[in-house]
């Protein structure tokens, strides 16, 4: 299927799925706008395969996508799952992702190789908690990262999500704390999106894991347009500024879950389990 292909079968989709509860009352002009903003950010995607666009947390979120939304895998996702199964991220700091896009390699859980940044650290071991227990202060350490704000604060709302999904003990031990650590982060994650004129990777990054995180609850429509309107600048004039991998993946990922509020949730971490 060619580039310009998929964008239409991505653009027919979104088309043909939207039924935005009432509540959220976007007129079909604007959720025509959606769906072309899916199928050209998807067209992107499929033009820029290469690996400075696909790292390993766009693949993650791309296999997502394919799962939730019926996306075909691109060559670049497939030649990623190749090269873990070739072995060449065996020694990776992000294992814990090669285990979730590629089961069957059974990658062993490592202390050792999940021990990087504290983001990440904190999210590889919200996917591994069932295999290894988290530090016993580890939503500790993620409300205190989140009070910084920015990729902080999204990605302990990404780690909270993967926890309630895993129900490992730890997230059961500390469910309610954790509870009100998603009311608090939910309404600073969108104070950042309304209150910010400029929007950037963060907000999308912001509003994509929200609209998954929270289904049928679109962020409001003030933010959306204005998101349409940046993803549409960017994707129509690619003079405007150079697009990363990642941004493209999460506007692709925002304006699916806009235009697909019924699509049928899929998990975040699905792994074999030996």
């Amino acid at each position: 299927m060619t580039a310009r292909a998929a964008a239409i079968a991505v653009l027919l989709f979104a088309a043909t799925n939207v039924n935005l509860p009432a509540a959220v009352d976007l007129p079909p002009a604007v959720m025509n706008r959606v769906a072309n903003v899916a199928a050209k950010s998807h067209a992107w995607m499929l033009q820029n395969q290469t690996e400075r666009h696909y790292k390993a947390d766009v693949v993650w979120i791309f296999d997502v996508l394919i799962r939730k939304f019926g996306l075909h895998e691109p060559r670049a996702v497939a030649l990623f799952r190749r090269d873990v199964r070739d072995g060449r991220f065996w020694k990776s700091s992000f294992s814990p992702l090669l285990h979730v896009l590629v089961p069957e390699v059974h990658y062993r859980p490592d202390n050792a190789q999940i021990s990087q940044g504290p983001i990440d650290r904190i999210v590889n071991r919200a996917i591994w908690c069932d295999k290894l227990e988290p530090d016993a202060d580890m939503h500790m350490q993620m409300f205190n990262l989140a009070a910084k704000g920015g990729y902080e604060l999204t990605h302990m709302y990404l780690a909270l999500l993967i926890l309630r999904e895993q129900a490992c003990p730890f997230y059961k031990a500390h469910a309610a704390e954790l509870a009100d650590f998603e009311k608090r982060w939910v309404r600073t994650m969108e104070q950042l999106i309304e209150n910010e004129r400029n929007i950037s990777d963060l907000h999308v990054e912001a509003a994509a894991f929200m609209a998954y995180g929270r289904q049928k609850k679109v962020t409001s429509s003030k933010f959306l347009l204005r998101f349409l309107s940046e993803a549409e600048n960017h994707l129509d004039n690619p003079y405007v500024s150079k697009m990363s991998g990642h941004t493209a993946v999460l506007i692709l990922w925002y304006a699916l879950e806009v235009a697909n509020p019924d699509a049928r949730q899929v998990r975040l971490a699905p792994r074999i389990r030996s």
